[in-house]
């Protein structure tokens, strides 16, 4: 089998409106499984309950149990992100009925670069 590896991608050069594609392993038996959306734009409020700690991005790709620590792809092939979790508090003010949290890949590699160093 021939397999390509992955490209990294420039996490800060994810806007919203951008699509994405997130894989995961979401039940047993069934191997893999891609979900696609779109990045989300969020208002302050919103942001300040979903992302306390870190800049994360924020989609509406329904991201569930199986998918955490998933790759996240642009629509060029490249890889932007790791999923996360999902906010799963009630959605119902705003334009989307999901909220999943993806580690921006520019913050995977920093950690990873620092682990090669130690």
């Amino acid at each position: 089998m021939d397999l390509t590896s992955a490209t990294f991608g420039d996490s800060d050069a994810v806007s919203a409106g951008d699509e994405l594609i997130c894989i995961g392993n979401p039940a047993e038996g069934e191997p893999f499984s891609t979900v696609s959306g779109t990045v989300l734009n969020l208002d302050d409020e919103l942001r300040q309950k979903a992302d306390r700690r870190h800049r994360f991005i924020a989609s509406d790709a329904p991201v569930i149990s199986g998918y955490s620590g998933g790759p996240v792809f642009n629509v060029k092939g490249e890889m932007i992100g790791l999923s996360s979790a999902a906010y799963v508090e009630d959605l119902s003010a705003y334009d989307f009925d999901y909220l999943s949290l993806i580690i921006p890949v520019n913050r995977v590699r920093e950690k990873i670069e620092a682990a090669i160093k130690q």
